[in-house]
């Protein structure tokens, strides 16, 4: 911080205390009446089993139940004629990692990962109702679970806790063996772990342990069988693997050796451990691996064949040798396998068609496979964008990120309708809406399947689509409708760096390169139908044609992060800018010159997703995103001074945030529940008061241009990247915190430049392209699991899981082959 910008904070403080005083003594002290609701709300269970592989298990007569989850805890069985589908915890951001065991009684008994909270929870019916508890609330504990029932019904559960001290994965273990719950944590690692208990009740578990020394993911199996916990290594390279016990008391083991990408089978019946691969007819073969075992002995597995097949597969050893069988093939199927067998050695397979998003099952118990539909998953309500019309009613575009629609939902009739306006490719992102004076909607988006940019209108009664710009362009597009309702869209110019405005206003559309840069742009018509539009270069920079002549003005010379700038024009034409370098800010023209104002600030990155409107006296009204909190707020200073509200915080929300203002100024804003992957709003239904929030602390006056230390620069690198969001964690500069980066190369070793890479994870999307070297980076990441691919048009599109566990730098080998290639090898250095 500048000692400038200190001062002026603790010259405030004085402030700050006579504002305090003056509001406890005049002000109503009330909470302020948010209300809060879903508009479009589907399942969403995309990572609903992601390294379980007891997700499913069969009661004695044979019928299948399911466990899945992600925004909430379901359970699917079937009851002899159809599929009954509960929720067993309605809970924000519970159900992943879920796995199910059924005792002797039947009853059943579920463990589960709660990440809005980071805890180990456990479900069971064995009372009648539902009964939910938390295990483990010691920090960030659950993920990975897998859970087991011994012969006395006691529960027994392996799951990975996570240090945040340390940023170290532990393997823990909890029962109620002794009628309470104890927990005990084993030995590093935990990864993809799986449980079982013997006949004496000691139990066996498998997982993955991250080497950094050997750079491998090893096997390791570890029992209490001896009395005491005693660790085996069994494969340098080991994930998604199972176990299982034999009647001997023997253990079975099914794992994925991404070394060669194989599927392998580990077992130490014969008294010493051997491997042996299973499956190697792919270049990534064996991931998402379930084992069972039938009543003599015989392995029976399921898996996922990866590249370049996508398919469900199943092994087995039954005859003496391995049989594999494909069992579904249409589209991108067998992702988080789970496979249980009956006494006649039938099997139960679940599994996720990540093409489509459907929970499925297959079984061959009447002698043929047969694969059904469970249910179907959802998340909706990135990219959001709101409008109301004259007469308070709200109109919503988003974009559905699983079906890759642009989607438009109106409560206008008095319920919420939604519409998919454009479902042709991967559309709909970076979406903004606007209404005309006829209440007819108008709606900018990109195509991201062929780089367009498109518009849609309902104003002649159906919906009609354009595509306004068709040379390679694209994203961050912005719309607003003129007097006459003629449309005028600004946008970024990728490939050439430049924002390009467009309008229909002499009837056919109209393109122009106004400048360079251009990113996150925003624009706004004023009541004389002239243009502002907000954008980067440089810095935060206004375009605008109100004399006539397109004028170009650097407002602030900072570095902005994220989906950072909004802007709207009061009536008297003068522009109201919200942005954000990592703290939430403020600039306006209002009084003839710029001046600048710091509302929001945290030790973390604060106001990304910000939104603006102006209410009819003039002041301004900010929703955004507070990433140190993972909260949706809002700030306004139309009480003179600035004041700020929570006003979403269960789970992760307030991306992709959107306000609007009605005739009375009261607030709507739409937002992205990313716990849920849901689309939500909320709105205002008494006033806020000042002392439901809290005092801005300093401004930063026109022409100070204060320096802010803690930003992020990406020029240094010369990678050329863009985001739907830069997901800032940590505001250095340092590139080893939170980073992805690597090297693309050809089958021969060499560079290859300008190949797209797509990172992806729940509710974050981020694209780059290798330089001249061939390297890549993705900066200023969370932990998590992401998925990457790589396509360029000569070479074959190649996708990868990779882990971060907190602040840590991954680094990789990409190597593609030319698509007129058979084999090619791919190499991953962690």
């Amino acid at each position: 911080m500048s000692h400038k910008k200190l001062l002026a904070r603790l010259a405030s403080s004085f402030f700050i205390l006579i504002l305090i005083s003056l509001f406890c003594s005049n002000i109503n002290t009330s909470q302020a009446a948010w209300i809060k609701n879903a508009v479009d709300a589907p399942k969403w269970f995309s990572e609903f089993q992601r390294h379980s592989s007891r997700a499913i298990t069969i009661d004695s007569y044979k019928r299948p139940h399911i466990v899945y989850g992600g925004d909430h805890l379901y359970y699917a069985y079937h009851n002899g004629n159809t599929w009954i589908c509960q929720t067993v915890d309605v809970s924000s951001g519970v159900g992943q990692y879920a796995a199910i065991a059924i005792d002797t009684s039947g009853k059943v008994h579920i463990s589960y990962y709660d990440a809005t909270y980071g805890n180990l929870k456990y479900a069971t019916n064995k009372s009648g109702p539902w009964i939910k508890t938390s295990i483990d609330s010691s920090g960030d504990a659950g993920s990975h679970t897998s859970i087991t029932v011994d012969s006395l019904n006691k529960v027994h559960i392996s799951y990975l806790y996570f240090d945040s001290n340390t940023e170290e994965t532990k393997l823990k273990y909890a029962t109620n063996k002794s009628g309470s719950w104890i927990k005990t944590t084993l030995v590093s690692g935990g990864w993809d772990n799986s449980i079982a208990v013997d006949k004496s009740g000691k139990v066996h578990i498998c997982y993955q342990e991250a080497n950094d020394i050997l750079e491998t993911n090893l096997l390791n199996y570890v029992t209490n069988t001896s009395g005491s916990w005693e660790i085996v290594a069994i494969d340098n390279f080991g994930m998604f693997s199972s176990i299982a016990i034999d009647t001997a008391g023997k253990i079975h083991i099914s794992y994925y050796n991404e070394s060669h990408g194989d599927l392998r089978y580990a077992t130490n019946k014969s008294g010493l451990w051997a491997t042996e691969v299973v499956d190697n007819s792919g270049i990534s073969v064996g991931m998402f691996t379930s084992l069972a075992l039938d009543t003599s002995g015989k392995a029976h597995i399921s898996y996922y064949d990866g590249y370049p097949n996508s398919n469900l597969k199943y092994a087995t050893n039954k005859s003496g040798s391995w049989v594999k069988t494909t069992m579904d093939s249409y589209g991108d199927v067998g992702w988080f396998t789970s496979l249980t067998l009956d006494t006649s050695g039938k099997a139960y397979i679940s599994y996720y068609d990540d093409s489509k998003g459907y929970l499925k099952y297959a079984t061959n118990k009447s002698g043929s496979w047969v694969k059904t539909i469970v249910d179907k998953n959802g998340i909706v309500g990135e990219s959001t964008s709101l409008a109301l019309d004259t007469a308070g009613k709200m109109h919503i575009s988003y974009h559905d990120c699983f079906k890759r629609d642009l989607t438009y939902a109106t409560n206008k009739s008095g319920s919420w309708v939604k519409t998919i306006i454009d479902s042709y490719g991967d559309v709909g992102r970076y979406n903004s809406i606007a209404l005309d004076t006829a209440g007819k909607v108008h709606i900018s988006y990109c195509d991201n399947s062929k780089n367009d940019i498109k518009y849609a209108t309902n104003k002649s009664g159906s919906w009609v689509k354009t595509v306004v710009d068709n040379t390679d362009v694209g994203p961050y597009t912005s719309i607003a409708v003129d007097s006459f309702s003629k449309a005028h869209i600004s946008y970024y110019d990728f490939n050439n760096d430049n924002l390009k405005y467009a309008t229909n206003k002499s009837g056919a559309w109209v393109k122009k390169t106004l400048e360079h840069g251009g990113i996150w742009s925003s624009i706004a018509v004023d009541t004389s139908d002239k243009i502002h539009i907000s954008h980067y270069h440089s810095g935060l920079t206004y375009t605008a044609n109100r004399s006539g002549t397109w004028v170009s003005t650097l407002v602030d010379g900072i570095t902005l992060m994220g989906f950072s700038t909004s802007m709207a024009v009061d009536i008297y034409g003068k522009a109201h800018i919200s942005y954000t370098n990592g703290d939430l800010k403020y600039a306006t023209n209002k009084s003839g010159a710029w001046v600048k104002t710091t509302v929001d600030s945290a030790a973390d990155s604060v106001g990304d997703y910000n939104s603006i409107a102006v209410d009819t006296s003039g002041k301004a009204h900010i929703s955004y995103y507070d990433e140190s909190t993972d909260n949706l707020k809002y700030a306004t200073n139309k009480y003179g001074n600035w004041s700020k509200a929570i006003v979403d915080s269960h789970g992760s929300l307030g991306l992709y945030t959107s306000i609007a203002l009605n005739a009375s100024n009261k607030v709507y804003i739409s937002y992205y529940d990313l716990s849920n992957g849901d689309l939500r709003y909320v709105t205002d239904a008494s006033s806020l008061s000042p002392s439901d929030l809290y005092v801005k602390e300093a401004e930063d006056s026109a022409g100070a241009d204060i320096p802010d230390e803690d930003t992020i620069s990406d020029t240094a690198s010369g990678i050329m990247q863009v985001g739907y969001h830069g997901n800032v964690d940590d505001k250095s500069n340092s590139t080893t915190a939170h980073s992805i980066s690597g090297y693309i190369l050809d089958e021969n070793g060499f560079p290859i430049e300008g190949v797209k890479l797509n990172l992806g994870i729940r509710g974050y999307v981020d694209t780059t392209k290798s330089n001249t070297n061939g390297l890549f980076e993705f900066k200023n990441l969370r932990k998590g699991i992401y998925r990457i691919t790589a396509e360029e048009n000569s070479y074959k599109k190649h996708t990868r899981e990779i882990k971060l566990l907190g602040k840590e730098e991954k680094s990789m080998v990409i190597k593609l082959i030319k698509k007129n290639k058979e084999k090619y090898d791919i190499a991953l250095q962690y």
